[in-house]
Parts: structure tokens; C-alpha cells; sequence
């Protein structure tokens, strides 16, 4: 047996491990912690696959593995991290000086069902090989983990006070879960065309886009960044309908 095989295996069950430390230090009110974490989960996530693919050892197995292990890590942890870090802001909310229970901060549970559901959708679906069908769940994960680091690195800015404000958490909750199964066309950072600079202009300018804002304002720009892609990946799909007609 080729043991070098389960190396992509092992790199997976480690991006498992790291969401269920996230999980952990979320209800330990660590989030800076809870953070780090998925963003290690993140790049295991990313070369788990890569390496699979440069030893030539891609399975099935890995595939229902490294699905099972994105539930956890980019649907279950990221709705954990939301629920206590909103909790947190506001629970309880005072009406007329009377402390009321907020019920707001269990929207989040929705992430995890909805990335159950697309995760579940793209291991059948073969129409996903160049780009994306809704929004991936580690770029769901990646918004999320953005907002409490805004709130962390820059306590006093607009944007702060802005994602402290009731409700606007869940709001993001609904509409991300939403976007993950909604078959809406976004990219992928795969180049099935060659790296030639007309074919891949908006994957090129989201690269570029994606660096300018985590220079400017690190972890915290993750928020922008995800939506950036978006937005960069519908005026892409613009194009090309354009081009088409």
C-alpha cells in the first residue's frame, strides 16, 4: 500500500480538527482564536486537494471525506462563532428597561443545514468543475469569521458599530445560507482556458482586488473581500453574456 496516498486524507481530518477547535474557543468567547482557526482549516482545505491531485490520489472517499469535514468546519463552526459572538453583543435586549431574551442569534443555526445541502448538491453535480453554483461554503466561512475581527481590530469605526447593531448579524445569516444554494454562477480560481490574461481578466482582477483590501485592513477585510468575489464573479457572468449575444 502507498501510505503517501493518505496524505491528502490526513490534511482533510486536520481541517475537521481545526473547525471543532473553532467550536470550542467560540463558546469560550475566544473568537480571535475561533477565527484563526478556520482560516488554518481554510488553507488545509485548499491543498488537501491540491496534493491529491499531485500524488494522483483523488478517491471518492476523499471527496465524501472532505465534504463531511466542510459541514463541520465551514457550516457548523461558523454558525457556533455567530451565535456566541452576537450573543454576546446583545443578549440580553432591554425593552423599556425590562431584559428581554434575543432569539435573533439562532438564525445562525440555518448555515450549517444550508451548507449540508449544498455540499450535498455539488458532489452530484458535474456542471461545477470550472466555476461555482452559489456561494462556496468556505467563502460563507470566510465572511463570517471577518465580522467579529472588525469588531476586534477597529472597536471604534463605522463599521464596527455597523455589525454590532441587532439584527444585522441574522440578517447575514439568512441571506449567506440563501446564497449557498441559490444557483447563482460564480468563479473559481481554476484556469481550464490556460493563464492567458484576456480568458481570465476577472479572475486576475479579483486576485488584485483581494490583495489591496487584506493590505489595507488584514483578517478584518475578509467581509469585503467575499463580497467583492460576488460581485466580480456576477459582472464576469455580465460579460460573457454580452459577448455571447
Amino acid at each position: 500500500m502507498q501510505l503517501y496516498k493518505g496524505i491528502p486524507s490526513l490534511l482533510t481530518s486536520f481541517n475537521l480538527l481545526c473547525g471543532l477547535f473553532a467550536i470550542l474557543f467560540s463558546f469560550r468567547e475566544q473568537f480571535d482564536w475561533a477565527v484563526y482557526a478556520i482560516i488554518i482549516a481554510g488553507v488545509m482545505d485548499f491543498f488537501d486537494g491540491f496534493v491529491a491531485r499531485l500524488l494522483k490520489a483523488t478517491s471518492a472517499f476523499g471527496r465524501e471525506l472532505d465534504s463531511l469535514a466542510d459541514v463541520v468546519t465551514f457550516g457548523v463552526a461558523p454558525a457556533f462563532l455567530m451565535f456566541c459572538f452576537d450573543t454576546t453583543l446583545h443578549d440580553p435586549v432591554y425593552v423599556n428597561d425590562v431584559p428581554q431574551t434575543y432569539y435573533g442569534a439562532y438564525a445562525a443555526f440555518l448555515m450549517p443545514v444550508f451548507a449540508a445541502l449544498r455540499l450535498a448538491r455539488f458532489n452530484i453535480d458535474r456542471k461545477q468543475k470550472s466555476g461555482f453554483l452559489g456561494v462556496p461554503t468556505p467563502a460563507n466561512a470566510f465572511f463570517f469569521i471577518g465580522l467579529p475581527m472588525v469588531w476586534m481590530m477597529y472597536p471604534d469605526s463605522i463599521a464596527a458599530v455597523w455589525v454590532s447593531r441587532i439584527y444585522v448579524i441574522p440578517a447575514f445569516c439568512v441571506l449567506f445560507s440563501l446564497l449557498m444554494v441559490l444557483p447563482l454562477p460564480l468563479l473559481a480560481l481554476k484556469f481550464p482556458k490556460g493563464y492567458g490574461f484576456k480568458d481570465n481578466f476577472f479572475r486576475y482582477l479579483l486576485v488584485v482586488v483581494s490583495l489591496v483590501l487584506f493590505l489595507m485592513w488584514q483578517w478584518s477585510s475578509l467581509p469585503l473581500i467575499i463580497l467583492a468575489y460576488i460581485i466580480i464573479s456576477l459582472l464576469s457572468q455580465l460579460s460573457s453574456s454580452f459577448v455571447k449575444s
